[in-house]
């Protein structure tokens, strides 16, 4: 079924009552990417998200959000696995868990700004 969505995404997938629901597709205008389960017209389960800039998230949604396990990628080739709470952003994060890139595990909320400037100025 084709859909378009309240944010104005053009939806392709299962769908209940004209509401996506089941496997699916959405493209909202600004060409962010949505491609999983979905629930009730939420996001929910396995799935991915892609921003034009090619940074994507792979892995658990919860009522519309990122929430569970899953795997930020960046185009430099950066990645960044944990337990989430929540889309990130450039400067905040709020995991549960996270895996750096030297496998050293950090729990609570990450502030990626704060740390990286802590970083330079340690050594």
């Amino acid at each position: 079924m084709e859909l378009t969505l309240p944010d104005g995404a053009a939806y392709i997938g299962e769908a209940l009552e004209d509401i996506p629901h089941g496997q699916g597709k959405a493209v909202r205008p600004d060409r962010k990417t949505y491609e999983c389960s979905w629930e009730n017209g939420k996001m929910h389960g396995l799935g991915t998200m892609t921003w034009p800039g090619g940074k994507k998230y792979e892995g658990d949604f919860k009522d519309g959000d990122i929430f569970g396990f899953g795997t930020y990628s960046y185009p430099d080739g950066r990645k960044t696995t944990g337990e989430w709470q929540g889309e990130r952003d450039e400067y905040y994060d709020h995991p549960i868990k996270v895996s750096t890139k030297d496998d050293e595990i950090r729990t609570g909320a990450v502030n990626l700004a704060s740390y990286y400037l802590c970083s330079l100025h340690m050594g």
